[in-house]
């Protein structure tokens, strides 16, 4: 995959930036003059949920990006939630947060959320927390990466009901652990009020679930229908401008006939994409209702009492009586099933695993050159690692380096996609000149093939280097 240009527009302001296929620097010689905005914007450019940066609000930017993915040319606009991206003569509207998936889907060549959820954590380092994220955590703002997930889904593994579980889990530890911060002061109220009643839980799940999916197909169907008039609506306007055709008024005058002499054509195009919008967030509403639904439905039936004591304090805080020991206990149970279910997943996404085993081989063989092997166990097991308490500074920088390329060459060998390799602000403090050299040799060797893409105050020996020097801000 392939930048090959971005053009930002702030207010009356515009600028565009050009890549090289190869290798591209973005230089200057003083910090906070736009580098990290720049690459922020270019992947905002894509879609992600990007933070801005101090000086820039991304929301009140317009991007215009020109992507190259096999061959295929994407013209793609954002402002703000919309998404418009062109393909050839086929164009497509995505609102965003809820399409985003759909859309990357026709990038990456994947329809696996596993996969999509977590490929920026795979080519992208931020300069704050990228070089010290290794398997798991944050990659910029909301967006987290994790390593089981990521190996599951390249591997086409299904772990839906574990994954169900452990987000069950973790919600109701959560819950018990308030209750456990509160468990003395309430036993002091409670002690004065005496016994308290409690509320049972008479909610027919099955009604709302039926209920909820009923009108999701609903509004399923009437987005389908909307979408298609949209395309329509475009298809019809592009057509009519290109017949040129003019029509004569009773005084004589002829007036070209275009999408902005046809009455009510606009109108009706921005109606139509307001409508989309509306539905497409009514259904990831509903969505959310139905997926949290269903995992009660199954939570009920595997632990009913845990549940009714959840649903008992959420709705009667002031009222409930807390039993600090049971609680205890419940939280023990509940943190000895977490850690089983993680052990599952992990298990899962070792067990005779041949993408694992390539990604550990990887990793192995840059340890070896980075300087790295007595930081590092044997075995595919190391990919996992909990283990980070030993690694800080430059260590920690190139072992998180040289897990990243191993991510990098696990998609491309089951998707077929060369992503690009993000790198902001590589010479940290802590890494000295030949250690980057180092990776700036990992590279040139073994990614000649991806575009490189480094943001940084100074400079970098690279073959076919493109330097892009910035001025005093992003856009000026």
């Amino acid at each position: 995959m392939i930048f090959k240009s971005i053009t930002i527009t702030e207010g009356q302001k515009s600028k565009t930036y050009t890549f090289s296929e190869n290798a591209n620097l973005i230089h200057s010689n003083d910090n906070t003059v736009g580098k990290t905005t720049l690459l922020r914007l270019m992947l905002y450019s894509l879609g992600y949920p990007i933070p801005n940066t101090k000086n820039i609000k991304f929301e009140k930017c317009s991007t215009q990006t020109i992507l190259e993915e096999k061959s295929i040319t994407y013209h793609i606009k954002r402002e703000n939630e919309y998404l418009i991206v062109n393909e050839g003569t086929k164009s497509d509207y995505y609102i965003l947060p809820a399409e985003l998936n759909q859309f990357h889907s026709l990038l990456f060549g994947t329809q696996d959320n596993d996969i999509l959820n977590n490929l920026l954590g795979t080519f992208y380092m931020d300069q704050e927390k990228g070089w010290t994220l290794l398997n798991r955590g944050k990659v910029i703002g909301s967006i987290g990466f994790n390593i089981e997930q990521l190996i599951l889904g390249l591997s086409g593994r299904d772990y839906e009901k574990l994954q169900a579980e452990l987000q069950l889990l973790e919600r109701d530890i959560k819950k018990y652990q308030q209750m456990k911060d509160v468990a003395q002061y309430q036993q002091e109220v409670y002690e004065e009020k005496g016994d308290i009643i409690h509320d049972t839980y008479d909610e027919s799940l099955q009604r709302d679930l039926a209920v909820c999916s009923f009108d999701v197909k609903s509004l399923r169907r009437e987005l389908t229908q909307v979408t298609n008039t949209l395309s329509d609506n475009i298809s019809i306007g592009k057509f009519i401008e290109k017949m040129s055709l003019r029509v004569k008024a009773p005084d004589g005058t002829e007036i070209p006939v275009n999408k902005d002499t046809i009455v009510g054509l606009i109108d009706n195009t921005d109606f139509l994409l307001s409508r989309k919008k509306l539905l497409v967030a009514q259904i990831s509403k509903l969505d959310q209702q139905i997926t949290k639904l269903r995992n009660l439905i199954y939570y009920q039936s595997q632990q009913p009492t845990s549940e009714t004591l959840i649903e008992a304090f959420d709705k009667n805080l002031s009222q409930i009586s807390i039993d600090a020991v049971a609680v205890d206990n419940i939280l023990n149970e509940l943190n000895t099933r977490q850690s089983e279910v993680k052990r599952a997943l992990t298990e899962l996404a070792k067990n005779n695993n041949s993408i694992l085993e390539d990604m550990y081989d990887i990793i192995e063989t840059y340890g070896i050159e980075l300087g790295l092997t007595k930081y590092m166990s044997s075995g595919i097991g190391f990919v996992f690692t909990h283990n980070l308490k030993e690694l800080s500074g430059a260590t920690l920088m190139k072992m998180v380096f040289a897990f990243k390329m191993s991510y990098i060459k696990a998609v491309d060998s089951v998707l077929n996609v060369k992503l690009p390799i993000i790198l902001d602000s590589p010479s940290g403090k802590e890494m000295d000149k030949d250690n980057i050299q180092k990776l700036m040799n990992i590279l040139d060797r073994d990614f000649s093939d991806h575009q490189i893409i480094i943001a940084s105050i100074y400079d970098y020996s690279l073959k076919n280097l493109n330097r892009i020097e910035m001025g005093r801000r992003v856009v000026c």
